[in-house]
């Protein structure tokens, strides 16, 4: 925790001028991803930015989802019962509000969102570390290389602000609060349920030491969102398992106990090839490693060790993309560990590999499909 001479007052992060260096940070990093987008009109003539931000890899499937909602027939192979409504659902009641067309709305909900997660989670490494870490960690995070799916239509931007937000209100002990952000943050993507977990970790904690049963209910609040729409596509389609047949059916994604994930390493050790989906991956997993250890040396509370395994093991486990910076993104305590670790020359290196990263990752992600997000 910080002590009195990192609090905000002593660093005169008073009011709302706090909120200025993360959404700063935020800014200048949207700055490298839209001149990547830029570029990339050069790779795929005719794509309009707005096209490259909104229609690109998941994009058109929330869009989609937005426009129609979800299909009733069981899926056979990939199907829209695969993603998860919260962002296509905030997608069309902005679209419907402001009269925008569904791409520019799905983008504005996911850099909105961003931009609240960046500040959330200056906020949350503020309260644990002080002042001067939380601004390494707004510019680490905001420039991480998987902080590309903040340009994308994608969900990480609802996702994390949810997530930032619970991690802070269980910090602060705000136990229903924390539950309703965390079951909204539930219904936004397949890992949702790690933010019940977190709950369901904090509140345990919390009894053991003080015997206050009144907070043991939020963790079913936490998971509302996520059960809530399993529950609703057992009604909509008559399966009760639509969503999982959609993951393996669609993409062949199912739990294997890491065997995927050792083959790759095992199988690129003997024989490199020139295939980016692979050697990104492997090189994550030297790169969680790494993260790891400095948050470790950080020393966080508990609730952010529940986040961050809940959040990682299940790329590491299954048949999917395995790891790669989005999932490290995604696993965001790490970038905090980070900052706490790394300090003057180190972290001015690490940001600007980071940033030219993200650049290039940007460009690849936007205007190829050599390496999938």
């Amino acid at each position: 925790m910080t002590d009195e001479a990192d609090s905000p007052a002593a660093t005169g992060a008073t009011g709302w001028r706090w909120v200025l260096l993360p959404l700063g940070a935020f800014a200048a990093s949207r700055l490298v991803t839209m001149s990547a987008v830029y570029l990339v009109r050069f790779l795929m003539p005719g794509w309009t930015v707005l096209e490259t931000m909104s229609r690109r890899w998941d994009g058109p499937w929330y869009l989609d989802i937005a426009r129609y909602g979800y299909p009733e027939a069981t899926p056979t192979g990939q199907s829209l019962l695969g993603f998860f409504p919260l962002y296509p659902l905030l997608t069309r009641w902005v679209s419907h509000i402001t009269g925008m067309r569904l791409e520019g709305a799905a983008v504005l909900v996911n850099t909105l969102a961003a931009a609240i997660a960046v500040v959330l989670v200056w906020r949350l490494a503020e309260s644990y570390f002080g002042h001067e870490v939380a601004n390494r960690a707004a510019f680490l995070f905001a420039f991480f290389p998987g902080s590309y799916a903040f340009t994308f239509a994608y969900t990480e931007g609802v996702f994390l602000a949810c997530a930032a937000g619970t991690l802070l209100l269980l910090e602060r002990r705000r136990w229903w609060w924390a539950a309703l952000v965390a079951g909204i943050g539930s219904a936004a993507r397949p890992t949702g349920y790690v933010l019940a977990l977190c709950c369901a970790f904090a509140v345990v904690m919390h009894w053991r030491r003080t015997r206050d049963w009144k907070p043991l209910p939020t963790p079913a609040v936490a998971a509302g969102g996520f059960v809530v729409f399993l529950v609703y596509l057992h009604v909509h389609t008559g399966d009760a398992f639509a969503w999982q047949r959609a993951q393996e059916r669609g993409w062949g994604q199912r739990l294997d106990l890491g065997q995927t994930t050792v083959n790759r390493i095992i199988d690129y050790a003997r024989n490199p090839v020139d295939d980016l989906n692979l050697l990104v991956p492997i090189l994550s997993v030297f790169a969680l490693v790494a993260l790891v250890w400095m948050l470790a040396k950080a020393r966080p509370p508990g609730t952010w060790w529940v986040f961050v395994v809940a959040s990682v093991v299940p790329g590491l486990l299954s048949t999917s993309v395995a790891l790669t910076p989005r999932h490290l993104f995604a696993a965001f305590p790490l970038v905090i560990g980070a900052a706490w670790a790394l300090r003057d020359e180190l972290y001015y290196g690490a940001l600007a590999v980071c940033a030219g990263t993200l650049g290039i990752f940007m460009l690849i992600t936007g205007g190829t499909t050599f390496l999938t997000p």
